[in-house]
């Protein structure tokens, strides 16, 4: 069938019901032969064209001047059985039974097919879709055909027969063919004329929550973010084109003692994400090899996880894939002492991103609920003295309630309330605790990770040479708790954190702040390693420091309750330094971690209000770069972070603050906190 019948706006129709005669219809309005209604128009998108039709019948129905319509057809069953369907835009055509006939579809528009559908001939989908209503099984044969569009559902589409580069230029019009399947399975059996070799035309992508499968010929550059499972048992699949799979893709590859499943590709080869061993039952032996991939245009990258189901049916065996070979990966299966150092490197590369999280997050809270600390006191004195135009001491707010916590929206912890000062009415000394809960996520990349962190910290300080100076300790306790999604494990970590900050008012706006500290951490961790669970402790010593620049100026204003207004800009440099110690985790293997190494520079701003005696609201947004990073690339090491906040003063001596603050802009790695804190002056 050309593509050209089913576009024609005066076509030549005909109608078989039953085996009985043929009847020809010339018309420029489709007419359907047992449907209702027979001679539809188009819709709207308020109001729907309804069509349904049943029976063997063989008519085309309609063309792309039939918009907005539902045609649901039963088309029954047998080799006569079947509709050809050409819709305009956003019409949906429903079909059960076998569908001996073609679908051409707008913009918008979509095939449903449900349980245990099958099509055959032309489907050319456009800009439109095919669902796979259910879980059942259903079909499509392209003998002379090409596909386009998206497949989603959850059912399962079984695609066969032979198709040529002759017959996809022409029903294609020349424009590349796209497929994505979103969801359900496809099982791909789609073969070459021999007479005829593919040409490369365009992408089949397959999201998040879909699968591929079969031994065809896939002539297309494959994208893969599913599943995708070469054969239907043991078997090949062929791209004619290129691979490329995300952090979230995997490709599944069954195995048994005398083969396995392969991927042949003709182009490049570009790999992240899993490698999923599906071994079956059987005797395996100690040094076998399996090419489970290969590519003409070479492989760049490797399989981040690699996870086998039911491994104990290798034994004490291992699979592990290997990539000497500059055009192909090898699966090999190897004993515990050969396995070793690969299971090492595994969970290196696992664990690395979770651990950067957690170090990062702790060492804001650390350094930054300090610096808004130093730079609450110094703000207090200024209304204290006055100097900031609002008279001496004991008028307007307490002034420790005007000190809104200067970069302490930005961290990973409740640094904001924090920087309350310690009183403004004369007290020299002050004991305050913080504490917070902040939610980490990473959603990309072979140590995504999803979880939480604890912080809590107890600090005191007292001022010196002339209230010009402030010198403090803070002890602080952490606790993070963190699942890694892609190695089916998790990790935890215990710190206890030590730290000595000073700081000095250089003048009425400008202070600066130092802090240097020390940490022991406690960490333990459980991943799937090559389909085994393994388990390991380590403690590790955290080594940080920062300094902040802050300039302030206060604007008084007269606007109901607000009093003044204070805007304030921050420049900080913060490093930290974590190193794990090496340890032999429950597998054998000896692991050396990658130490985490940050240099952080940051500016931000900052507005703040005195509003009546005792509250103090205030918003902060800010950006930091990465000069120094351990495990990131370049598109990562740039972040911005951003909250608000509330302060009020319940006595003279006793503080309460709470804030929600968040951390954005670096990949898919998010940060979002929540916390509250309590002061006592004295």
């Amino acid at each position: 069938m050309k593509r050209s019948s089913l576009l024609s706006t005066t076509c030549l129709c005909f109608v078989a019901l039953g085996g009985g005669a043929v009847s020809y219809i010339l018309t420029t309005t489709p007419v359907l032969a047992a449907c209702s209604p027979s001679s539809p128009t188009s819709g709207t998108a308020s109001s729907r064209t309804k069509v349904t039709c049943s029976g063997s019948i063989r008519s085309d129905i309609g063309s792309y001047e039939l918009e907005y319509a539902d045609i649901a057809i039963n088309a029954g069953s047998g080799t006569g059985a079947g509709v050809d369907v050409a819709v305009g835009k956003y019409s949906i055509v429903s079909v059960s039974g076998e569908f001996n006939g073609s679908f051409d579809g707008g913009l918008g528009s979509r095939l449903e097919m449900s349980n245990g559908s099958s099509t055959y001939a032309y489907l050319g989908i456009g800009g439109s879709a095919v669902r796979l209503q259910s879980s059942g099984s259903n079909s499509l044969a392209v003998d002379e055909s090409t596909m386009k569009g998206i497949v989603t559902g959850n059912g399962r589409l079984t695609v066969s027969g032979y198709a040529n580069t002759e017959d996809a230029s022409e029903y294609n019009d020349g424009m590349p063919t796209v497929i994505e399947a979103q969801s359900g399975t496809v099982v791909w059996n789609v073969r070459p004329q021999p007479r005829t070799a593919f040409a490369t035309v365009g992408q089949y992508s397959i999201m998040s929550g879909a699968a591929l499968m079969g031994n065809g010929n896939l002539p297309l550059n494959l994208f893969n973010s599913g599943t995708v499972a070469p054969g239907t048992s043991i078997g090949t699949l062929t791209v004619t084109g290129n691979y490329t799979q995300d952090s979230r893709g995997a490709l599944a590859i069954e195995i048994s003692p005398n083969g396995a499943d392969k991927l042949a590709v003709t182009g490049s080869a570009k790999l992240d994400g899993n490698l999923v061993v599906q071994p079956e039952t059987g005797s395996y032996t100690s040094g076998t090899r399996y090419d489970i991939l290969t590519a003409g245009g070479g492989v760049s990258g490797q399989f981040g996880v690699v996870d086998a189901q039911n491994s104990e049916r290798l034994g004490n065996l291992t699979a592990i894939p290997l990539y000497d070979d500059p055009n192909r990966v090898v699966l090999a299966l190897l004993t515990p002492a050969e396995a070793s150092p690969y299971s090492a490197a595994q969970q290196q590369k696992v664990v690395s991103e979770s651990t950067e999280a957690s170090t990062r997050a702790a060492v804001r809270a650390a350094t930054r609920t300090v610096q808004a600390r130093v730079a609450g006191i110094f703000r207090s004195q200024r209304l204290a003295s006055g100097t900031t135009g609002k008279g001496g001491a004991g008028q307007g707010p307490r002034a420790e309630m005007a000190a809104p916590g200067g970069l302490a929206l930005a961290s990973g912890a409740m640094e904001a309330e924090s920087g309350m000062a310690a009183g403004g009415s004369g007290r020299g000394m002050a004991a305050w605790t913080d504490t917070s809960f902040s939610l980490l996520r990473d959603s990309e990349g072979i140590g995504r990770y999803s979880g939480w962190l604890n912080v809590t910290t107890l600090g005191a300080d007292t001022r010196l040479a002339d209230d010009r100076m402030v010198a403090g300790v803070a002890l602080g306790m952490n606790y993070s708790d963190l699942t890694l999604e892609a190695a089916d494990g998790a990790t935890s970590a215990v710190a206890g954190t030590i730290s000595l900050y000073a700081g000095y008012q250089v003048s009425d706006l400008i202070t600066l702040d130092v802090q240097a500290g020390y940490g022991r951490a406690y960490n333990d961790s459980r991943q799937r390693v090559f389909g085994r669970m393994v388990d390991a402790d380590y403690p590790s010593s955290r080594y940080f420091g920062d300094a902040n620049l802050t300039v302030r100026k206060s604007v008084e204003v007269s606007a109901g309750a607000v009093k003044s207004v204070e805007f304030a800009g921050i420049l900080g440099y913060s490093h930290a330094l974590e190193d794990f110690e090496t340890y032999t985790s429950s597998d054998g293997a000896k692991v050396a971690l990658q130490s985490v190494h940050l240099g952080t520079a940051k500016l931000a701003g900052e507005v703040s209000a005195v509003i009546g005696e005792s509250v103090v609201p205030y918003v902060t947004l800010g950006v930091e770069r990465d000069l120094v990073n351990s495990n990131k690339g370049d598109a990562e090491r740039t972040g911005g972070f951003g909250g608000l906040g509330i302060q009020a003063s319940l006595t003279d001596s006793i503080d309460l603050g709470a804030v929600f603050n968040t951390n954005f802009g670096r990949g898919e790695e998010k940060e979002y906190q929540v916390g509250a804190n309590l002061r006592y002056s004295f």
